[in-house]
């Protein structure tokens, strides 16, 4: 089977980040990880088991610290190996087996996360992939 990209199909990036017009901007990093994994998927079909699978291409370590850590940790990724639920703000959204999560543990530097479901918002976990709008628009569109 041809991969997306040979079949000439776009990989949806969604709303992008705060800043990620500016590319001197530290904001423009989950975009590039964004597309970073975009690219993964269109040329193997599927996303990475590991972040450290797109170094040192399409992503290099640098595109993908985590804005909020002075330590210059990466961002956190997750790769969804049974269905997990995320609350983001009121909505619970579910994401299946095969996908991933790329995601910043937000200025306090913990994860927020109940009984094994992650949790978006402004005092929680920050979501870069995929974009949480879009995730919600889409669980309500399947509704």
């Amino acid at each position: 089977t041809p991969s997306r990209r040979a079949r000439g199909e776009a990989c949806p990036l969604g709303e992008a980040s705060p800043g990620a017009t500016d590319p001197d901007s530290r904001f423009a990093q989950p975009v590039l990880v964004a597309a970073a994994l975009c690219s993964y998927r269109a040329d193997r079909g599927r996303f990475p088991k590991k972040m450290v699978a797109l170094y040192p291409n399409p992503l290099s370590k640098q595109q993908s610290v985590d804005v909020f850590n002075e330590e210059l940790y990466p961002m956190q990724y997750k790769y969804i190996a049974n269905r997990t639920a995320i609350d983001i703000g009121v909505d619970r959204v579910w994401l299946e087996e095969g996908n991933c999560v790329v995601f910043s543990f937000g200025p306090d530097l913990e994860q927020s996360s109940e009984g094994g479901m992650l949790l978006h918002g402004v005092d929680e976990d920050i979501f870069y992939w995929p974009p949480a709008k879009a995730l919600v628009r889409g669980q309500q569109e399947r509704k």
